[in-house]
């Protein structure tokens, strides 16, 4: 009995530990395949990441070729040298100007000729307006410029130094301020130099009315010397004849019209001309009167 009990126990030893050996072996082979799992995935990475570079370095090598044969073919082929270069403007900048302020020259190549920087460096000068650059294969440039217009004279408060302005504003360089411009007085707002725009209703309605008189033939009756702001609803003209008028903002092309008919009647009905006469533009009826209206 006890022999019995010794093997009945040894036994259940036996099956205990075969367990315990299988269970082992178990773990085992589950932390092989793990890292047999972690190694494959390493390897899937890295074949990835290998890839990638190699077709990241095939197409750098391939965008290098491209820009060298765009290099030989184009901006570095003798073939494409500027030998005419055919620059121009419809106002006072030369060719000589015009061509320094482009920053091209013959001898450059038609296509490593940066254009925008063309039009950039001509669209600085206060003057010009518009800018055209045409290539012409295989050896010829044109620059074409329009300059804006001047149409009145306005003067710097802190320096007295008049510059001209176009009709839309834009103020040019004093070179452009000639004395047979009309003065535009007390329209002059802070920071004004060359290449600004000045914007205000009031600088707008003066503009407006030169340009009207100045595109039309109501200039020949109403030639203006000098637009002087008088408040916030009127202006008052100096006209070369000596008269002066006070004109409302409001309803302008029918009123200088109507001033025209005015000063033609005062001309031709005295022999001293307009001088000293003052005209008042406000109301339905205008009138006339001797001596300036104050």
């Amino acid at each position: 009995m006890a022999s019995e009990g010794m093997w009945g126990g040894g036994r259940g030893w036996w099956r205990g530990n075969r367990r315990r050996r299988s269970l082992r072996t178990t773990m085992l082979n589950v932390s092989a395949r793990a890292s047999e799992q972690r190694a494959e995935r390493m390897h899937r990475a890295g074949a990835i990441v290998l890839l990638l570079a190699v077709l990241g370095t095939a197409g750098w090598l391939a965008s290098v070729g491209t820009q060298q044969a765009a290099r030989m073919l184009f901006s570095a082929n003798p073939l494409f040298t500027i030998r005419r270069l055919d620059v121009s403007s419809d106002g006072r900048l030369t060719p000589e100007l015009l061509r320094q302020y482009a920053g091209v020259a013959q001898g450059d190549n038609l296509f490593a000729v940066d254009v925008r920087r063309i039009r950039e460096g001509l669209g600085a000068v206060p003057v010009v307006k518009e800018v055209e650059v045409n290539r012409t294969l295989p050896d010829t440039m044109s620059v074409r410029v329009v300059e804006r217009t001047p149409l009145a004279r306005i003067v710097m408060p802190s320096t007295g130094l008049q510059l001209a302005v176009d009709r839309e504003g834009w103020v040019l360089g004093p070179g452009s301020a000639s004395v047979a411009l009309p003065m535009l007085s007390g329209y002059a707002p802070p920071g004004l130099r060359p290449g600004v725009q000045v914007k205000g209703a009031e600088i707008e309605d003066a503009l407006e009315l030169l340009d009207l008189c100045d595109r039309t033939r109501l200039s020949q009756h109403v030639p203006i010397r000098e637009v002087r702001r008088e408040d916030a609803e009127s202006m008052r003209l100096f006209l070369a004849g000596g008269e002066q008028a006070l004109l409302p903002r409001e309803d302008m092309t029918n009123r200088v019209a109507r001033l025209a008919d005015l000063v033609r009647q005062i001309r031709g009905s005295s022999r001293q001309g307009g001088a000293g006469i003052g005209i008042d533009m406000f109301g339905e009826v205008n009138h006339a009167v001797t001596g300036l209206v104050p």
